[in-house]
């Protein structure tokens, strides 16, 4: 098999650097291309804030699907889950390189191919809560009575 030709019809497979496949009924060849993986600091940091966030989201994505004032419940939620915390683990990262502190803990807090949760600092909410009013007095009978007042146009409501 030094040589293909067009007598290669219905080929599949690789041979050498080369991969053979039908597209419209015809042989196709193609050269194979190995992605560079060059595993630099900022690329494994990358992959350390991605999986640490994907796995908080999975955790609290109960809470976070209605945690987000202004955002519709969903992948609205989700996005800016994703970018708030993505953001807050970046400066983390940044802070602990500028302090020159080696990254190990970094690195160590989700190691990449853990299918373990590791509980951290996580944004789960953004917003205002409403104005509570309380109010506590002593009754005819010494006892204390309590009264709770919450704004009727909130978040929540």
């Amino acid at each position: 098999m030094a040589q293909m030709t067009q007598d290669m019809y219905g080929a599949e497979g690789r041979v050498g650097n080369k991969t053979y496949y039908r597209s419209n009924g015809k042989t196709v060849a193609r050269e194979i291309v190995t992605p560079k993986n060059p595993k630099t600091n900022a690329q494994t940091i990358q992959r350390v804030i991605m999986l640490q966030v994907a796995m908080n989201y999975k955790k609290f994505k109960g809470i976070c699907d209605h945690a987000f004032e202004g955002y519709t419940m969903g992948a609205q939620c989700s996005n800016q889950f994703r970018k708030l915390n993505s953001r807050y683990l970046r400066a983390r990262a940044s802070e602990i390189n500028q302090t020159g502190q080696s990254l190990a803990q970094f690195y160590n807090f989700q190691p990449i191919g853990s299918t373990k949760w590791v509980p951290g600092a996580v944004i789960l909410a953004q917003g205002q809560l409403p104005k509570v009013v309380t109010e506590m007095a002593q009754n005819e009978l010494g006892l204390y009575a309590g009264r709770v007042a919450i704004s009727e146009n909130t978040y929540a409501g």
